[in-house]
């Protein structure tokens, strides 16, 4: 059983090592990786992943309508009316003559 077990956790480290090997490989030299380095540079690569995710939501929020649906991502601008009046999806507010 514990064999097993064993064989189990060093297949998935194989595994985890292939995968670090083709996104670090400009850091991790010609040396044999430790179980410790597997583990630390897979802790490593999933924070990156984190960090950048939660950057594209921040940046995908800034698209959103101000009234919040998000329905669409970007606001066109109608460039043959002034800037205060060319919004498209902007309510008028009733003033400056409409």
């Amino acid at each position: 059983m514990e064999k097993k077990r064993r064989a189990r956790i060093n297949v998935s480290l194989e595994q985890l090592k292939s995968l670090l090997e083709k996104h670090y490989s400009h850091q991790i030299r010609k040396r044999k990786l430790e179980k410790a380095d597997i583990l630390e540079l897979s802790v490593k690569y999933m924070k990156s992943l984190q960090n950048s995710l939660q950057g594209r939501r921040e940046a995908l929020k800034g698209l959103e309508w101000e009234d919040g649906t998000g329905t669409c991502g970007i606001r066109a601008v109608d460039t043959t009316k002034p800037e205060t009046e060319g919004m498209v999806g902007e309510q008028s507010s009733g003033k400056g003559g409409q």
